[in-house]
């Protein structure tokens, strides 16, 4: 059953509708109350993307406005972070890209109430261009010493634009700047020691470029070079008392060359100044050891390989040596000078001569006796012998002639006899008593070699081709026989009576190839042997015993002395003789260690020397 409203209740359920629909009644806002509105921004400039290059600037303007109120400020924010806060117009904000990427723009306002718009920039793509490439050169760039001077150049270039600036850098410190063409830079007076170089090129986009790193080393002051030119590696023989050219090539890399000092033995010989060479003069006899020493003008010192000359053991005569001689004694030869007409007491032990004047001019032969000690000497034109008694150290007078040419003696100790050949004949004198025994005899030739034992004198004729024997036996001279040598220009007839045979250089040889033919003494038909001792054989002698043959050719390309077996005839050894193929005289120690000889130059009549050799 429906239960009945009371009245009550129904008034009651009038009163919440009417309340309902009051409530729901708009009721009128002041303007105080009513909504604020936002503001409207945007971005006025750049209007779109936007493409630059790192080091570009972009300039950024933005617009905002509020319609119900004012903009308190304006923010632009570049992928998220704050960059410009603006509380005014214009709302501007220039902003340098230095990394490549892409970036977004946002522009944010508020106004003076709170409200905030947001507007979305253009997107700018920073790319990233090539660096300026540099290249660093110097001079000098090699051999460089301290304290030198060291130009810089730069040469930069940048496809972003201009160079704007070159920075050098030396171990990585900032040496200098320079910003105008053309980039140079100068280093003074640079230590010795190794430097790290650089240089960077800043282009008008701020982008930089480095070179390659150079590495300079500047050495110490260099000693300067010296070597001989002359003397050379292998220079030949030099003759005593003359002179030696002497030259350098030097020079000094990193600086000049001020002085040389040259040496011989290790003692100072000669300073040259402004020249590199000299000449040295009257060079002794010896071996000596030559070095250099070149200054530069910072104190440095080279010093040039060592040469070896030889200065030939000798002295210098000045005038020509017509004869030698040994004594008994291994320390003395006697020489005559018949320039200066000096008598030569010669030690070929210690290439040492004493001398003294003789009575007459031109001496032209000599003999030794050893029995006697005495030595005979001929003179040219005097017709008399100077005696040389080498006990009591004096000179005396035999006198065979009168005004004669004379040509040769010898000697005849054990029978007593001096024989002398003139252009007049033979002339035999007695040794002990002076007198002469025989007065021009006639006899061919120039020069003489005895037999005494046999009584055999042999001669032969300066230029001819004859050798011709005597007997002078009871001082008579009888010719036994005549020999044809079969050469020509035959020179001084030599004896080796140790061994019974005479030799006779010639200039074409006496024998099949230029050899010098030994005859017998007892037959001269009879050939012993042969000698080889050059083309155009010119001078031979025999040592005191017999066992060796010394001699010479003249042949100017083969200027040497030929030793040789006196019995196998077997050559033992060649000793360099200068001038021997002009003129030469040879002569034997009595110890028979050492050869005394002579000769010069006869084309320009000098080089008298007189040389010294082991034999």
């Amino acid at each position: 059953m429906r239960p009945e409203l009371n009245k009550k209740s129904f008034y009651l359920l009038l009163l919440l509708i009417m309340s309902f629909i009051l409530s729901c009644k708009k009721e009128e806002v002041p303007d105080t109350e009513k909504e604020n509105k936002s503001p409207v921004v945007e971005m006025l400039s750049p209007i779109g993307n936007v493409l630059i290059n790192i080091g570009d600037t972009v300039k950024l303007i933005g617009l905002a406005s509020d319609e119900d109120g004012e903009i308190s400020q304006v923010l632009f924010y570049i992928d998220g972070t704050l960059e410009y806060t603006g509380n005014a117009e214009p709302y501007e904000y220039s902003r340098r890209f230095d990394k490549a990427g892409r970036f977004q723009v946002i522009v944010k306002a508020f106004d003076n109430k709170g409200a905030s718009a947001t507007a979305y920039g253009p997107t700018i793509e920073v790319r990233d261009l090539y660096n300026p490439v540099v290249y660093l050169s110097y001079s000098p760039s090699w051999n460089v010493v301290e304290f030198s001077t060291i130009n810089f150049s730069v040469d930069a270039s940048s496809s972003n634009g201009d160079i704007a600036e070159v920075s050098l850098y030396i171990d990585d410190d900032l040496y200098a700047v320079d910003n105008e063409y053309p980039y140079t830079f100068v280093w003074d007076s640079v230590p010795a020691g190794e430097y790290a170089v650089f240089s960077v090129a800043k282009d008008e986009k701020g982008r930089l470029g480095q070179s390659n790193t150079q590495t300079i080393t500047l050495s110490g002051n260099k000693s300067p070079f010296i070597e001989f030119s002359s003397p050379g590696s292998y220079p030949p023989d030099y003759l005593p008392g003359g002179e030696i050219y002497i030259d350098f090539y030097a020079y000094d890399s990193d600086g000049s060359i001020t002085k040389i000092e040259v040496f011989a033995n290790d003692e100072l010989i000669k300073t040259l100044i402004n020249t590199d060479y000299f000449y040295w003069e009257n060079v002794p006899s010896g071996n000596y050891i030559l070095t250099a020493k070149a200054y530069d003008n910072k104190g440095a010192i080279g010093i040039c390989d060592p040469v070896s000359i030889k200065v030939l053991p000798g002295i210098i005569t000045g005038g020509i040596i017509s004869d030698l001689v040994s004594s008994e004694r291994s320390d003395l030869v006697f020489g005559i000078n018949q320039t200066t007409n000096k008598l030569l007491f010669i030690n070929p032990e210690t290439a040492t001569m004493t001398e003294t004047t003789l009575p007459s001019s031109q001496p032209i032969a000599m003999d030794y006796s050893l029995t006697d000690k005495k030595l005979y000497i001929l003179y040219k034109f005097s017709g008399y012998i100077s005696v040389w008694d080498n006990q009591s150290q004096s000179l005396s007078i035999i006198q065979f002639s009168g005004i004669s040419d004379g040509r040769d003696i010898e000697v005849d100790a054990l029978n007593r006899r001096i024989y002398v050949l003139s252009n007049t004949g033979l002339f035999i004198i007695d040794m002990d008593y002076g007198t002469v025994l025989l007065n021009d005899a006639p006899m061919q030739g120039n020069s003489m070699a005895i037999d005494p034992a046999n009584r055999f004198l042999f001669s032969a004729s300066e230029g001819g081709s004859q050798i011709f024997k005597y007997s002078v036996a009871s001082d008579m001279v009888s010719l036994l026989q005549t020999k044809n040598s079969a050469g020509s220009n035959a020179r001084r007839i030599a004896i080796n009576t140790a061994k019974g045979y005479v030799v006779l250089p010639c200039g074409g040889g006496n024998g099949a190839g230029y050899t010098v033919f030994s005859f017998d003494e007892s037959n001269l038909n009879n050939v012993m042997g042969e000698f080889n001792i050059g083309t155009y054989p010119a001078y031979a002698s025999f040592t005191s015993d017999g066992e060796t043959l010394l001699g010479t050719c003249g042949d100017p390309y083969d200027t040497y002395i030929y030793v040789m077996d006196a019995d196998s005839y077997v050559q033992q050894k060649k000793i360099f003789f200068p001038n021997a193929d002009d003129y030469s005289r040879l002569c034997a120690s009595a110890s028979n260690t050492k050869i005394v000889a002579f000769s010069y130059d006869s084309y320009y009549d000098e080089e008298y020397v007189l040389y010294i050799y082991d034999l």
